[in-house]
């Protein structure tokens, strides 16, 4: 898997103190809607993977490469932030993939230094969730448990993702990962880290859950 290399979720261009300038006119307002209302009390969610979800360590020789279905999750939203507070991934949904050298079965696959924490903001015309640390203060990231020819070896990778790219879809709204330039992993070493595919936001109450500028 080549290495994907994301700039951040906006390249300002700071030239004689233009920062606050170049941040104004890009970073606009957004917000999510319950039924096309500003969602002004925190709602509880009900996430879904869509399709297959990536999470590896690129490192050739080292890292871990497993895809997932099946993926849920639970959590929050309220207009501009929400929280994931569980990841669930079962383990007879997450295989090998093809470029898993050193493991020969999985044995866990798991989110790490939850709950996380989102914000919500527009730029450059696309709707970004940013992902952070939450309460924990932990970077976000997952953790992987495989079987290699030495035994169980457990391969950790944070600051994953730079976060998602939103959109209101059928049934709810669309989050697909943007990967991060950053990411590190305890066997693989930094910048090693990838995470990709897409989630299904949906309000728990099954209200239409939808994105939108302010």
């Amino acid at each position: 898997m080549r290495k994907f290399y994301i700039l951040g979720l906006a390249v300002f261009a700071v030239i004689g103190g233009s920062a606050i300038a170049a941040s104004s006119a890009f970073a606009l307002t957004s917000q999510f809607l319950d039924n096309g209302a500003v969602i002004t009390t925190a709602k509880a969610t009900d996430d879904e993977s869509v399709g297959t979800l990536l999470l590896e360590d690129m490192n050739a020789t080292l890292g871990a490469d497993v895809e997932c279905t099946g993926t849920t999750s639970t959590g929050t939203v309220s207009a501009t932030t929400d929280t994931v507070a569980t990841v669930t991934f079962t383990l007879a949904d997450c295989k090998l993939g093809a470029r898993s050298t050193p493991c020969t079965s999985v044995t866990k696959v798991e989110a790490v230094n939850l709950p996380w924490a989102t914000t919500l903001t527009l730029v450059s015309g696309e709707f970004i969730d940013t992902i952070s640390a939450g309460s924990s203060g932990k970077s976000p990231g997952y953790a992987i448990t495989c079987k290699t020819a030495l035994g169980n070896v457990t391969d950790t990778c944070t600051k994953t993702t730079e976060g998602t790219s939103v959109t209101s879809v059928t049934g709810g709204v669309e989050s697909t990962f943007k990967p991060a330039e950053e990411g590190n992993c305890s066997v693989g070493g930094e910048k090693e880290a990838l995470l990709e595919g897409k989630v299904l936001n949906l309000l728990t109450s099954g209200d239409a859950l939808t994105v939108s500028e302010a």
